[in-house]
């Protein structure tokens, strides 16, 4: 690479870092002030079934629900979707999962089913059928079609897309073009209940990451301006982050040299070229076995790659708990690591020295601990 192309490429770098390290300050402030609290995504709601999401919309939107805004969310709702001559907002009556009778499929006469959400005044219903992750079913909007003339159909989806029906007494809306500023209305109407306020606001940053997860994404932006500085960078992290597990991998060799082990002991790094770096050990009294105890990237175990050495010894309950897990691909005995490397938590320890030099101890008492289980089993095994 030229000079003048590599010094562009450089200073790309610089602002694509720069970008990042603004947005992750930003976000660490939003943590500490306690902003970045959700529990539905603490709970898992964004990514669950359909009908969670539908439980909370339809609460808020029957005028006799918990958050006692009587029929105002339901106006508020009735106005953004552009339905204010559908049901009478105060003899409305909310309902989830509406049973409407079994599926039949009989091309535009089929009928039945479940409706999501279903509305009704005793003379107009509405129906919400909610897809956040699930697939239009067969025929889906033209049954609730056909359950009653009287009844409009809305297919809600993130992007708003069209249901698979002739049917015109239907209308798609989606999340972003309305359920979010429906939200927004509400949450500014719920200014004096601060418990109400708050978690509709949880939830509005909830369906905003489903709906639109590239909005207000700083970074993306950065990246795309940079797009070849940011490959780099991901390249040469990458590479950085394996020659620190290397650089631990040493200190943990260490650390094991300095502790007792009885008999002759190799202890050999698995170097930043392999596959994935870390450390193994065995004693050469196991001179007939491919057993060892190895510490590889995020694994921690005892490992035999061909022999059976290990496969019938009978463990302890205590060991069991520790090292629950096998695979078919050598690995007798193993549990994950503490620091998972592929996570930024899991990678801040690589960065500090101190935090590393405790790492390394931690891992490398567990392989003598490993080591020396090894080594009791195959001397039990030959005497």
């Amino acid at each position: 690479m030229a000079a003048g192309a590599r010094a562009d490429l450089y200073a790309s770098a610089d602002a694509v870092l720069a970008s990042v390290q603004g947005v992750l300050e930003k976000a660490r402030e939003l943590r500490r002030r306690g902003a970045d609290f959700n529990v539905f995504q603490l709970l898992r709601i964004e990514g669950s079934e359909d009908d969670l999401h539908s439980r909370f919309i339809a609460e808020l939107l029957n005028p006799r629900g918990s958050h006692g805004q009587g029929d105002s969310f339901l106006r508020f709702f009735l106005e953004t979707v552009g339905k204010t001559d559908g049901v009478r907002p105060r003899e409305a009556r909310v309902k989830c999962e509406h049973d409407i009778g079994p599926v039949v499929i009989q091309g535009e006469d089929s009928e039945g089913g479940r409706i999501d959400i279903f509305m009704t005044d005793g003379h107009r219903h509405l129906s919400i059928e909610n897809k956040v992750w699930a697939e239009e079913g067969e025929k889906q909007v033209t049954r609730y079609y056909n359950y009653d003339p009287k009844n409009f159909v809305l297919f809600l989806t993130l992007d708003g897309h069209p249901a698979d029906t002739t049917k015109r007494n239907y209308c798609p809306i989606s999340y972003v073009r309305h359920i979010i500023p429906w939200l927004e209305v509400c949450r500014r109407h719920a200014a004096d209940s601060p418990a109400l306020r708050e978690t509709i606001k949880q939830y509005i940053r909830t369906v905003t990451r489903l709906a639109m997860p590239e909005s207000d994404n700083h970074i993306w932006d950065a990246m795309r301006k940079h797009h070849k500085a940011a490959y780099a960078i991901r390249q040469d992290f990458d590479g950085l982050v394996r020659h620190l597990v290397t650089v631990l991998a040493e200190e943990v060799k260490r650390e094991m040299k300095k502790r007792t082990l009885g008999g002759k002991w190799e202890i050999r790094i698995l170097t930043k070229q392999q596959k994935t770096p870390g450390l193994t050990a065995r004693n050469a009294i196991w001179r007939d076995s491919d057993l060892e105890v190895r510490w590889e990237w995020d694994y921690l175990g005892i490992y035999s790659p061909t022999s059976s050495s290990g496969a019938n010894w009978v463990s302890d309950e205590k060991f069991r708990e520790k090292y629950p897990r096998s695979t078919p691909d050598g690995w007798r005995h193993w549990r994950y690591v503490r620091h998972r490397f592929d996570t930024e938590e899991g990678i801040d320890p690589l960065f500090d020295e101190s935090q590393r030099r405790s790492l390394a101890e931690c891992l490398a008492g567990e392989l003598v601990y490993l080591a020396n289980y090894c080594d009791e089993k195959f001397r039990n095994q030959t005497s």
